[in-house]
């Protein structure tokens, strides 16, 4: 199910104009983990980790994204990968490079969001 989200985020970001580069399934580590989308643009450099969530009621705080009323590690976890891609990226360019974790939430019912994550940007 998880692959719907990522396929329809994909679709939209495919969408952005020239001065953006988007990149999908980014393998990262030897243990075939990946990031879902790595962005790159005017406006940064972002990774996106895509969640589908059909019909589901999402809830979102400053440290806290809930499902359906159970806790989920959706912040934690874009978080982290936004900081192994400063770091693989900065280690490449040999210079700083900020990431942005992005959480874009797929198919939910419905979206409140109490406070803004304080790290994380959702769409």
């Amino acid at each position: 199910m998880g692959a719907l989200g990522e396929l329809e985020v994909a679709r939209l970001l495919d969408q952005l104009g020239p001065e953006w580069f988007a990149m999908h399934a980014v393998p990262v580590g030897s243990a075939g983990s990946d990031l879902d989308h790595i962005v790159i643009g005017p406006g940064g450099v972002f990774t996106i980790n895509s969640k589908f969530h059909e019909g589901g009621n999402v809830w979102v705080a400053s440290r806290r994204l809930l499902v359906n009323g159970q806790r989920t590690d959706h912040l934690r976890n874009a978080e982290f990968e936004a900081r192994r891609a400063a770091k693989l990226l900065t280690q490449a360019a040999r210079k700083p490079v900020d990431v942005t974790p992005v959480i874009a939430i797929v198919a939910a019912r419905r979206l409140t969001i109490r406070e803004r994550p304080e790290r994380v940007v959702g769409t």
